[in-house]
């Protein structure tokens, strides 16, 4: 706990997270955990590395040909502004505030998670019910009876028509009956400085607490 991490490799470097309890039992790979020297550097190093300069700073230091990596030599030499004592107290609460609600969040949601899978009687895997293993790979048969114009092999997995048997028996209801679906067409896109336009995002930004490496349209 307490750790800032951020990716070390790959196209998506800069984006940021604080670990907090509902983080802290994840094993991770190519990620980059910045240690801080007590609790409040913490707070503000986080706080610094999530501006604009920050992310500036950190792709800075990217290096790599056919993927970009973070050197840990150059993210050791980051300047960090360290404001006087008043206003680094402030960010400080203000960003510890901000983490813990965050993580009050993200155990809420877990909790959720759990008391709706419960209901399901749906562990967090799904059984391999049918299903054998090959070289390491999933495999399963279907009778062609059973076949429809699908050709994808997920659609016909065992877990996920085990998965829809359990929700129908727990009076699972079409998403059609409770939402509505939009999708947008596909558009022309005119690419802008960022004082001319608006932000977009995409999938893989989607989820980011802040989205970083922003592209702007007109």
């Amino acid at each position: 706990k307490g750790m800032i991490l951020t990716p070390s490799s790959g196209r998506n470097l800069g984006p940021l997270a604080f670990v907090g309890h509902a983080l802290a039992g994840f094993g991770m790979t190519d990620i980059m955990r910045i240690v801080p020297h007590c609790p409040n550097k913490g707070y503000l190093l986080y706080a610094f590395l999530m501006t604009k300069t920050g992310q500036a700073l950190i792709r800075r230091g990217r290096s790599g040909t056919n993927i970009d990596h973070l050197s840990p030599a150059d993210v050791k030499r980051i300047p960090i502004l360290v404001p006087d004592s008043g206003t680094t107290q402030s960010i400080v609460r203000s960003t510890k505030k901000a983490e813990e609600l965050l993580d009050s969040a993200r155990q809420a949601l877990n909790a959720a998670d759990r008391k709706l899978s419960n209901i399901m009687r749906i562990k967090n895997y799904l059984p391999d019910e049918g299903v054998q293993r090959v070289a390491g790979l999933r495999c399963y048969s279907r009778n062609s009876a059973s076949l429809s114009l699908r050709l994808d092999a997920a659609f016909y997995d065992p877990a996920n028509i085990n998965a829809g048997l359990e929700l129908a028996k727990a009076g699972g209801r079409k998403l059609g009956e409770l939402a509505d679906l939009k999708m947008m067409g596909r558009y022309k896109r005119y690419y802008v400085d960022v004082e001319n336009g608006t932000p977009i995002v995409s999938g893989r930004q989607l989820f980011q607490l802040r989205p970083v490496s922003l592209k702007y349209i007109s």
